[in-house]
């Protein structure tokens, strides 16, 4: 079995891109690209993300408890490491009309930070701000069932539901709520 990574590395190219790649793979035409994971395909996002050019063509990018890392920051403290292309996408989505959207859990990852724990890295690198907990949610993201975190910065929504939905809920139940409610009113569309 392929692992997401070992796909989206298959994808690069002389340069580090791997966006021409994905396109080739799956037959999709050049333009903007939303993208759209769940769980270890947010590896293959992250992967595309990590070229300037890539993520200058991705339009939309929503993550279904897809931010799982094995790297700690200080495992002592169950501090993770941020995912570094996730967070330069964030710090640009605004200012670029673009948006992140991301959605976590606290389902265990063996001895690896969780995606909550991921999720709480990378909203700090990016320097969001805090805009949930304990159930409160912002107007911009109504509708949605209460996270227990989150954050937010200009074109980026970080969502933590730690233990509120199981790791497979993010993408069955989740997901096409996010979607519908925050990603499709954000090019014109209703929620």
């Amino acid at each position: 079995m392929t692992s997401c990574a070992a796909i989206a590395d298959g994808w690069r190219d002389k340069d580090g891109r791997r966006l021409p790649g994905l396109r080739k793979a799956l037959g999709l035409p050049e333009g903007p690209i939303a993208l759209a994971a769940f769980s270890a395909g947010g590896h293959l996002v992250r992967r595309v993300l990590e070229h300037p050019a890539d993520r200058a063509e991705v339009l939309a990018v929503a993550l279904a408890d897809a931010t799982y890392t094995t790297t700690w920051a200080d495992p002592k403290t169950r501090k993770a490491a941020p995912i570094e292309a996730f967070v330069a996408y964030a710090r640009e989505a605004g200012a670029a009309g673009r948006i992140f959207v991301a959605t976590a859990s606290s389902a265990p990852n063996k001895q690896h930070p969780n995606g909550a724990e991921v999720l709480a890295a990378i909203a700090e690198a990016a320097g969001a701000s805090r805009i949930a907990g304990e159930g409160e949610l912002p107007v911009s993201v109504r509708g949605l069932p209460g996270a227990r975190r989150g954050w937010a910065l200009p074109g980026a929504t970080f969502l933590d539901y730690g233990a509120a939905f199981g790791h497979d809920a993010h993408a069955t139940k989740l997901a096409r709520e996010v979607w519908a409610r925050l990603v499709n009113p954000h090019f014109g569309g209703t929620a």
